[in-house]
């Protein structure tokens, strides 16, 4: 339902916009970058920002780390890295409603190895649910992602 909405007014603004430009060699552009915008918006309608975010990190993670510049920095980043997935899991469980305790994740070469959550107020149902959607965005096994309520 969010993505017909986003896709209506998109083009609603975009009609009238192109209504506003005089007739002539501007419109052939506006059309075309109207057409990459649409498929951005698409695109990021059915993906989700989530589900991009994780692979985003880790990149920029590796770009910095192979950096020799960067050598004695290489802990305090990583740190970092950590702290903001923590922060991405728990934002992403309590926008679906989950009161989340705790949130802890472990690093291993690098790379999320190990995820750990507590719920509060939950049951097995709900810890099964959380787990699947923690499978969805992120590339680790399923005995890697220990959820507790």
């Amino acid at each position: 339902m969010k993505m017909i909405q986003s896709c209506v007014l998109f083009f609603i603004v975009f009609t009238i916009m192109m209504e506003l430009l005089p007739s002539g060699s501007f419109q052939k552009y506006m059309k075309l970058m109207g057409g990459l915008m649409f498929l951005m918006l698409f695109f990021q309608t059915i993906f989700g920002t989530e589900k991009l975010l994780p692979s985003l990190y880790r990149n920029y993670y590796k770009h910095v780390q192979q950096s020799p510049d960067m050598a004695e920095g290489k802990e305090a980043l990583m740190d970092e890295y950590q702290e903001q997935l923590e922060t991405q899991i728990c934002s992403f469980l309590e926008q679906d409603g989950y009161e989340v305790a705790r949130v802890r994740v472990m690093m291993k070469d690098q790379q999320l190895s190990k995820v750990t959550i507590r719920l509060k107020h939950a049951d097995e149902y709900d810890a099964i649910q959380v787990k699947n959607k923690l499978l969805e965005v992120y590339s680790l096994d399923e005995s890697h992602i220990n959820v507790e309520s």
